[in-house]
């Protein structure tokens, strides 16, 4: 399974490059909502994407905004990954096309209780991870 990582913070994409990593991706990743319009547009298609809603330039929301208009460049899902814990924020990043929400800081065994409720692992594989 592929995943692109959209943060504009090194130490983010790095911290969340090592979890996927531990729970079966391949990993690419942008640093910004541009870089991950490019990375979408150049292929191959990632199964998953994880994307920080506040960045410069192309910030979360502009970057589903740009996937709601071409539906062909939308990952199979969207984990949005931010410190923001307003839950008219999470509303919004759902309606506008997420898939999930996950808050930083957060740990390995967070990242796999979300990728299990998105399908990606099975409850077995989050329970092994978290003895792990």
């Amino acid at each position: 399974m592929l995943a692109l990582i959209v943060d504009d913070s090194l130490t983010a994409r790095i911290m969340m490059a090592y979890a996927l990593r531990e729970l079966g991706f391949e990993v690419q990743e942008a640093s910004n909502g541009f870089d991950a319009l490019h990375c979408l547009r150049q292929g191959p298609m990632p199964d998953l994407m994880t994307l920080d809603w506040n960045m410069p330039g192309l910030n979360g929301g502009q970057v589903l905004d740009v996937l709601g208009k071409e539906p062909a460049l939308k990952p199979t899902k969207i984990m949005i990954v931010t410190s923001e814990t307003d839950m008219k924020m999470v509303g919004e990043s759902m309606s506008l096309g997420g898939d999930e929400y996950l808050m930083k800081p957060y740990s390995v065994e967070a990242v796999a209780e979300k990728l299990e409720l998105l399908g990606f692992l099975t409850a077995l594989q989050t329970i092994a991870n978290g003895r792990s």
